[in-house]
């Protein structure tokens, strides 16, 4: 069975127009505890995001959010795999993906939504194959072999 984004995503998203303030949106996510807020058109369309890093930059708090959004925002389909959704996240380097449903902002997938996946299932490592590692070998001293 596939997990769906649907499954994984935060429903009832807050959005902003692009005439709203970067105070509007400072004081939802202080509220709300969010790090990011989709920015929608008249029809409800994202058009981009503010993250908590967009608000950083000390912009003037009667600024209009379009002055600091991103426009290069994130969008998957809710029927779209989760597999789908983080691909897109690492690859772009975003912590966000708004979920649509018929091109309307109907939730959002952050790093933390994968994290927690993580945290809650268990998953099983290969035994069969070679194990994989990372990070540096430490070789003590008189184990090294000089090249003789």
């Amino acid at each position: 069975m596939t997990l769906t984004v649907d499954r994984l995503m935060a429903p009832g998203v807050v959005t902003a127009g692009p005439e709203h303030t970067v105070e509007y949106v400072r004081r939802q996510m202080r509220t709300l505890e969010i790090h990011a807020v989709p920015v929608t058109d008249e029809a409800g369309q994202p058009m981009g995001i503010v993250r908590a890093r967009d608000l950083l930059g000390g912009s003037a708090p009667d600024a209009r959010v379009s002055e600091v959004m991103d426009r290069n925002v994130l969008v998957v389909d809710r029927r779209a795999d989760v597999h789908t959704a983080a691909q897109l996240m690492r690859r772009r380097q975003r912590h966000h993906v708004v979920v649509t449903d018929g091109g309307k902002i109907v939730g959002i997938v952050s790093a933390f939504d994968f994290l927690e996946l993580v945290e809650n299932h268990r998953f099983e490592m290969k035994t069969d194959g070679p194990e994989f590692k990372t990070g540096v070998f430490y070789v003590p001293e008189e184990l090294r072999s000089d090249g003789d």
